[in-house]
C-alpha cells in the first residue's frame, strides 16, 4: 500500500472544518486503513480495530459509529459526502467519494492493484440510520415450532457446607481469607473422607498457628504448597484408646485367716466327705 498525499488545502476544507474533533480524527486515520481505490471495512468494531489499535479498551464501537456516520453527511450545499457507505451480503462497507481528487489514481496502472473490498457499484446504496436493504427479497419462514421449556437447574457456586466449615475453621490472616473461589474448586477435588479430614486439618492449623504466634499461610497454600498438600501435616492423630491402669482392678477375696474356725456349713461338709475328720481333736 503506497503512502497518502495530504494536500495543504484540508487547513481551509469547509467540509472537515464542519465536522467534530473525533470524527475529522477517524477522517485522517481512515485514509490509512483504506484500499488503494479508497475502499474500506466501515462496520464500527472494524474501524476501532483499524483505526485506533491502541485505544480499543478506551473507545466503544458506538462512539466510532457516531463518528462515521457524522462523515457520511453532506456539510456544504451542493457538496457531496466525505464518504459514502454500501452494502453487500449483510457487510458493510464505506470509500471515499473524491478519493482520486486528492489520492493516487492506481485503476490506470499497467498493473493495478487487486481491490480488497467490492465496489460500490456492484452493492446496494444506503444512509446511517436506516435499515440496509436485504441483497433479496424476504420469504416467510415457517415458524419454528416450540421446544418445552426445561427448568435449568440453578447454578452451583461451590459453597457447600462442608466447604463453609472448612472456610469458618480455617484461621483468618489480619482479619480476612483470600482467595475463596479458587479455594471452592481445590476443596471440591477432595474426596469426601479427605474433606472430612481437610475440615479437622483447618482446625488443628488454627491451633499450631495461635499456640506458636505465628501468621497463616494464604488458604490457597495450605492445598498446594512447595511441600505439596499441606493441609495433610495437619490432621490430628487418631486418639489412642487408654488401657484401664492395674490398680482399678478388682482384686481377688483375700483368704480366710489362718486359725478362723470355719463356718458350721463347711464343717458339715467335711463330716460328710471325711467321717473320721474331727476339727475338734485337731483343735
Amino acid at each position: 500500500m503506497p503512502s497518502r498525499i495530504i494536500h495543504e488545502k484540508c487547513r481551509k476544507s469547509l467540509s472537515l472544518n464542519a465536522l467534530s474533533a473525533e470524527a475529522e480524527r477517524l477522517f485522517w486515520r481512515l485514509t490509512t486503513a483504506a484500499d488503494d481505490y479508497g475502499r474500506f471495512d466501515a462496520d464500527p468494531r472494524a474501524l476501532l480495530g483499524d483505526c485506533f489499535p491502541y485505544k480499543i479498551e478506551i473507545f466503544k464501537s458506538a462512539q466510532v459509529e457516531k463518528w462515521r456516520d457524522e462523515l457520511t453527511v453532506p456539510h456544504m450545499p451542493e457538496e457531496p459526502p466525505l464518504i459514502q457507505l454500501y452494502t453487500q451480503k449483510g457487510r458493510t462497507y464505506g470509500h471515499f467519494v473524491k478519493w482520486t481528487d486528492y489520492q493516487r489514481d492506481r485503476s490506470k496502472e499497467r498493473q493495478p492493484p487487486k481491490p480488497k473490498f467490492p465496489a460500490p457499484e456492484e452493492c446496494t446504496l444506503f444512509t446511517p440510520g436506516a435499515a440496509a436493504p436485504p441483497s433479496e427479497p424476504p420469504q416467510a419462514a415457517p415458524k419454528p415450532t416450540e421446544a418445552p421449556k426445561v427448568a435449568k437447574a440453578p447454578k452451583s457456586d461451590g459453597l457447600t457446607p462442608k466447604f463453609m466449615a472448612f472456610w469458618e475453621a480455617y484461621p483468618a490472616r489480619s482479619g480476612r481469607r483470600v482467595g475463596r473461589a479458587l479455594c471452592v474448586n481445590l476443596f471440591a477435588a477432595l474426596s469426601e473422607e479427605d474433606q472430612d479430614l481437610c475440615i479437622s486439618a483447618a482446625k488443628e492449623y488454627a491451633r499450631h498457628c495461635a499456640k506458636e504466634e505465628r501468621t497463616p499461610r494464604d488458604p490457597e497454600r495450605f492445598f498446594r504448597g512447595k511441600q505439596g498438600e499441606v493441609w495433610r501435616e495437619f490432621i490430628p492423630a487418631p486418639p489412642v484408646p487408654q488401657r484401664r491402669p492395674m490398680s482399678a482392678v478388682t482384686p481377688p477375696p483375700p483368704p480366710p485367716p489362718v486359725g478362723e474356725k470355719p463356718p458350721p456349713e463347711a464343717m458339715e461338709r467335711f463330716r460328710k466327705i471325711l467321717p473320721s475328720f474331727s476339727m475338734e481333736g485337731q483343735a
